[in-house]
């Protein structure tokens, strides 16, 4: 599907299509809901820091063969082929003061992030069966020097519909949203396996949560911008 290569931040005009629309012909959801197994971190994760230099943030990526493009999409768009790994992410402003509940609102209806068909996320509406929710809580992140952010981690799996023959795949999400002020930021991992690596999967979700959801900085709203670089280290 294509996507818009720019967005008018804090406007009607924001984000105007959602990702991972359904085609026709829905099969309906399976009767058990995905499997999942109780991941856990590595002791030690080797990880590389982005610094996006368009949304003035920085996110650290698992040790992987990443592709990062700033500048294409609405939003940071990074994606890992050996693990079947996607990753987006955004900030903006408003013209109003935001909560988190707006800024979730605004990237549900709007395909913020690739996160419009990510049920978990619509607070007070239980997700289908077909999802399990691994985490769901509330952070004081991203980490900013000024300002107090209010977000919320959610991490769930999704048993992904099959059509006709093939083995059944699992996919893990892992997403944050927060707001701060008149700011959003919305991050959305997704990450895919066949249902019987669903222990290798866990353990990736969770590293997917500790490194992105939880490591985010944001830069100093005083910082100069000329001395700010897109880096990777």
């Amino acid at each position: 599907m294509s996507r818009s290569a720019s967005v008018s931040f804090g406007s009607a005009a924001l984000l105007g299509a959602a990702l991972f629309a359904c085609g026709g012909g829905e099969v309906p959801p399976p009767a058990t809901p995905a499997p999942v197994a109780t991941g856990s971190p590595p002791a030690a994760i080797v990880a590389k820091r982005f610094h996006s230099l368009r949304f003035r943030a920085s996110i650290r990526f698992p040790d992987g063969a990443w592709k990062i493009d700033d500048h294409t999409f609405a939003e940071l768009h990074a994606s890992d082929d050996g693990t079947s790994t996607v990753v987006e992410f955004l900030r903006w402003t408003a013209p109003t003061p935001q909560s988190r509940d707006l800024c979730t609102a605004t990237a549900l209806s709007r395909g913020a992030a690739g996160v419009a068909d990510f049920a978990p996320l619509r607070e007070g509406i239980a997700p289908p069966l077909r999802w399990t929710v691994v985490t769901d809580e509330r952070a004081a992140t991203p980490k900013a020097a000024t300002g107090v952010w209010d977000g919320r981690i959610v991490a769930a799996t999704e048993l992904m519909e099959t059509r006709g023959v093939g083995e059944a795949r699992v996919r893990g999400h892992v997403a944050l949203v927060a707001a701060s002020d008149r700011e959003c930021v919305v991050l959305h991992a997704t990450t895919t396996a066949p249902a019987a690596d669903v222990a290798a999967l866990s353990e990736r979700l969770a590293v997917l949560e500790a490194t992105m959801a939880r490591g985010i900085r944001l830069d100093e709203p005083k910082t100069d911008p000329s001395g700010l670089r897109e880096t990777i280290r």
